[in-house]
């Protein structure tokens, strides 16, 4: 489950630099090792969260904080971006 923190480590820096915010449904399947129906359950699940909080959401994508928090992984993300 955090191999996509692992697999990705170089492009912390890249993802910093540019503020991105955002995964897509490639990223959640990474992440999660669901196929690509089910990861995209989720992020509709998650943004219908957000726009409930009346938090901007586009379609395709999820809040990658808030992704993290929910999956209970906002610990490591966290870390592994502070180290960056």
């Amino acid at each position: 489950m955090y191999s996509y923190i692992e697999k990705n480590e170089r492009n912390y820096t890249h993802m910093k630099q540019y503020n991105i915010h955002y995964l897509t449904v490639e990223d959640v399947m990474d992440i999660t090792g669901y196929k690509i129906g089910k990861s995209y359950k989720i992020m509709r699940e998650l943004n219908k969260e957000l726009k409930k909080q009346n938090i901007v959401t586009y379609n395709g994508k999820v809040d990658k904080r808030y992704f993290f928090e929910r999956l209970g992984l906002l610990h490591d993300y966290n870390k592994k971006s502070l180290e960056v």
